[in-house]
């Protein structure tokens, strides 16, 4: 893997909107770099075997069918109108 440069670093804080000063920037790439050993070492796992995982717990997920349902309340709803218009909510004029 190569080594992350202090210029990067900079460019990296600039992104990221992080302040980080000249006396930092060393300790800061040596940081980045160790980070970036530890996750190359992901690369050296054999993985051809495993199937994806998308539970550590194996269940599954329950789901609901999707059903279009008006919920029957239009009247309870249009009451709390301050104004409406025939069974809609009127609201103001604001775009000319």
């Amino acid at each position: 893997m190569s080594e992350i440069n202090q210029d990067v670093v900079k460019n990296i804080a600039f992104l990221s909107r992080l302040e980080i000063n000249d006396n930092e920037i060393e300790k800061v790439t040596k940081e980045f770099d160790g980070i970036l050993d530890f996750v190359s070492q992901l690369d050296e796992v054999n993985v051809d075997d495993v199937q994806p995982l998308t539970n550590v717990n194996n269940q599954t997920v329950l789901l609901c069918d999707d059903e279009i349902k008006d919920g029957g309340l239009q009247e309870k709803v249009i009451k709390n109108a301050p104004d409406r218009e025939y069974e809609y909510f009127a609201v103001p004029k604001f775009v000319d």
